[in-house]
């Protein structure tokens, strides 16, 4: 009986994530905000996205997650990755615009 008190008490801490959910603030002179969901057990492989300031794709397998931006501004793009493997995990990063030092943070966290 011991054993299987052992065993049960691991299962509550098990979390079973199926959405990585990305904000985007623009922290210019706009001052938006966008969350793009991305359904990790659908059958698309990628999330697109776009707006005004910014477009790309989230992608998400086995464990790992990767955010494509590129400032439609600009034109500069950013990339980055990392592994997501339990719910509340965030991954993150920062895009800096250029001349105008405009700026976009992107966070993305399993839920």
């Amino acid at each position: 009986m011991k054993n299987l008190l052992i065993v049960l008490s691991i299962f509550p801490t098990l979390t079973f994530a199926n959405t990585l959910s990305c904000i985007f603030k623009d922290g210019g002179s706009v001052k938006q905000e966008m969350t793009v969901e991305h359904q990790i057990n659908s059958s698309h492989a990628v999330t697109h996205y776009e707006t005004a300031l910014v477009k790309g794709f989230i992608a998400y397998s086995n464990g790992h997650a990767v955010v494509n931006t590129v400032n439609l501004e600009t034109q500069n793009v950013v990339s980055f990755h990392g592994a997501l493997t339990h719910a509340d995990q965030t991954l993150g990063g920062n895009i800096i615009a250029g001349d105008t030092g405009d700026w976009t943070s992107v966070n993305c966290t399993l839920k």
